[in-house]
């Protein structure tokens, strides 16, 4: 479900609103000519152009609010994780997947890493149902800060929750996770890691 808020950026130039009736007492008298039902209609558009103009200023902006979740699933495939741990992780996925709300739209995406990372399914609506990985990293270490880097830009504008789920041992010897997950929440993003 989604619905419709209002924001204003710049709520001071409301103020110009007082505008309105200088313009509406001026456009009376400069429109004396004509008659009232052109009058009127020319007024009322004057008007509404005066107020579009005070809005525009203001940084009035109309939000969407989203309830759809996005979850992409960040794993760990370098050496230090034996491949039966890697397929554990695909089996939670698989299981933890069906718990998301199809009439909602809840999307799920999958990235893998080690050295590098790459985007194994960019977030989508169907299901993982993966054996085994495709996309080719250099797993001879492991950088989760690249992963989490990764993922964070592949999340979709429109997601209302977004959600990492990181599989890992933790066993970092390249970049700066901690960082990377304080910068990921920072931008709304629930981080959950499963050892």
């Amino acid at each position: 479900m989604s619905g419709y808020s209002f924001d204003l950026t710049r709520a001071g130039f409301l103020v110009l609103l007082i505008a309105v009736a200088p313009v509406l007492w001026w456009a009376r008298s400069s429109l004396s000519g004509i008659g009232r039902g052109r009058m009127a209609a020319a007024i009322a558009l004057r008007s509404l152009a005066l107020i579009l103009i005070v809005l525009a200023l203001s940084g009035m902006r109309i939000l969407r609010e989203n309830e759809r979740l996005c979850v992409i699933f960040v794993v760990d495939a370098s050496d230090s994780i034996p491949p039966e741990h890697r397929q554990l992780a695909l089996d939670q996925i698989r299981e933890a997947q069906k718990r998301r709300d199809e009439a909602r739209g809840d999307l799920v995406g999958l990235v893998i890493f080690g050295r590098d990372a790459g985007v194994e399914i960019v977030p989508r609506p169907a299901a993982i149902d993966l054996r085994d990985f495709a996309t080719l990293i250099q797993p001879e270490a492991t950088n989760i800060q690249d992963a989490i880097q990764l993922a964070v830009t592949a999340f979709p504008e429109d997601a209302g929750g977004r959600r990492l789920v990181l599989f890992t041992d933790g066993n970092q010897n390249i970049g700066q996770a901690f960082e990377e997950v304080r910068s990921a929440r920072s931008l709304g993003i629930t981080v959950d890691v499963v050892p």
